[in-house]
């Protein structure tokens, strides 16, 4: 991944890079970001990591593209042309911004596929403009990453996760798309995710919206699994996270959970109010809270209690350098074993007391104490953040949508999968996880599989251009010669 980063990085060419769940997309993502801060002494200026939604771009640790455009929700007019509403929100941009995206010289885009083809329009024609404008001599590049097969754009922008649009209205169909990468990919196809051939396979197929015989099976087979282990009593609601298509249900869910989890123990829980602020800039107390809840997992209220299934929305470490630091991932699930009257949640004496959390690693349990921290969105226009949360940074994780776990990894999930209402919605649910005995089959319906015509027609066309990064895989071994 380093090296083939590195090729990206100063092969000086736009790039789409696409491929299944589980294959590395983001992480390549992220050491394209490392590589270009090394060529560059550690400064990042120029560079611009995008994404289309808040979670996409906190996972890719950049911002989203209404951040980066400075636009606000809702800014197209769809009566006029792609182009003409572009021209129009370039022409209503401050001079300041206009400035930041003349001095842009890379782009990393992650999560293209749901990333509307007006909004894809906009991205490129305002750095187009602004480059002509500033400096036509100094070029600008766009690497992409995504899979087309996956999540679809949302409706006009909103960010509203149950509202997608069907209509085909993707990237690729941007004139500007064609402009930039033709017909060219570079596909990854080793999964990482994975380790079972038959469970990779049958994810290649549902990808491309074939449901075989096996996978049907296979579904069904997982679906008496889980209700076997329910109606014994070795499996219940509070044990395994679940993925559902919509919002309320996730949030109703968690809900269900959180208050038979109080049951269980005699216990109250405890509640966590987090504190919002602008940082350098100008804003209201109400439209900070709104950007920080689109962009943040961390809620603007949490509740806890023994027991309660959580999840971290920030890398957390445990331990002090030189001695062993265990660094627990951002995603990690864990347990509130209970809280500790020496740590408050908050940032008064009257806070309630920090959860103590049993995490569970790859190396194994870690108990740890989540304080509360400060979680902060990264401006565009300068280094350094501009809005911030100080909040606990858990999140409940009984439950969560399809939208929302695009782009993890879990070792066990219960699906909800007969209500999944848009292309791709099925194979993101049973991608995200790790081995086939994870899979838990709460409904199915063989009829919502399905590849949008659009996406399937697109790929056809496509060539890819592995050839060109050959010499990142095959390394000569220094005792015999190359074949």
């Amino acid at each position: 991944m380093a090296r083939l980063a590195s090729s990206i990085v100063r092969r000086k060419k736009n790039l789409f890079v696409t491929g299944g769940g589980g294959v590395g997309k983001t992480h390549l993502l992220h050491h394209c970001a490392s590589r270009f801060r090394d060529d560059h002494e550690g400064r990042r200026e120029g560079l611009h990591v995008v994404a289309p939604t808040g979670v996409a771009a906190a996972v890719a640790g950049g911002v989203t593209l209404h951040a980066y455009l400075r636009q606000p929700a809702g800014c197209f007019d769809e009566t006029l042309s792609e182009e003409e509403d572009a021209e129009r929100l370039y022409s209503s941009m401050d001079e300041q911004t206009q400035r930041r995206l003349a001095l842009t010289s890379l782009v990393l885009l992650d999560e293209v596929s749901m990333v509307s083809s007006r909004m894809y329009t906009l991205l490129c024609y305002c750095i187009d403009k602004a480059h002509e404008e500033a400096q036509s001599d100094v070029p600008w590049r766009i690497v992409a990453f995504g899979d087309f097969h996956q999540l679809p754009p949302v409706k006009r922008g909103d960010m509203d996760e149950d509202n997608f649009d069907t209509r085909g209205v993707y990237a690729f169909k941007s004139a500007h798309w064609m402009k930039q990468f033709s017909n060219e990919q570079l596909e990854l196809k080793y999964v990482w995710r994975q380790e079972d051939r038959v469970f990779i396979k049958m994810l290649s197929d549902l990808r491309v919206g074939d449901v075989s015989d096996d996978l049907a099976a296979f579904l069904e087979q997982r679906y008496n699994v889980y209700t076997s282990r329910v109606t014994a009593g070795r499996l219940t609601d509070l044990d395994v996270t679940h993925i559902f298509p919509h919002r309320v249900k996730v949030a109703l869910h968690n809900k269900q959970c959180l208050t038979t989890m109080e049951l269980l123990h005699g216990t109250t829980r405890s509640v966590y109010h987090a504190t919002d602020y602008p940082i350098g800039v100008s804003m209201t107390n109400k439209n900070v809270t709104k950007q920080l809840d689109q962009a943040l997992m961390a809620p603007a209220v949490l509740e806890l209690c023994v027991g309660a299934r959580v999840a971290s929305c920030a890398k957390l470490t445990k331990g002090v350098k030189p001695a062993k630091v265990t660094e627990i991932p951002n995603g990690t699930i864990g347990f509130v074993a209970g809280f500790s009257k020496s740590s408050t949640g908050g940032s008064s004496s009257t806070s309630p007391a920090a959860p103590v959390v049993r995490f569970e690693t790859v190396e194994g349990p870690v108990t740890l104490c989540v304080t509360a921290c400060d979680m902060n969105l990264q401006a565009v226009a300068r280094d350094g953040p501009y809005a911030s949360r100080f909040q606990i940074p858990l999140v409940l994780a009984w439950a969560v949508t399809v939208h929302r776990c695009q782009g993890l990894t879990m070792d066990a999930a219960v699906m909800d999968l007969a209500a999944c209402f848009v292309c791709g919605m099925v194979y993101v649910a049973l991608s995200r996880v790790r081995t086939m005995d994870g899979v838990h089959i709460l409904s199915f319906n063989r009829d919502r599989v399905r590849a949008d015509p659009h996406v399937v027609s697109f790929y056809e066309d496509q060539v890819d251009v592995q050839y060109s990064f050959l010499d990142c895989v095959f390394v000569e071994h220094p005792m015999r010669a190359r074949v």
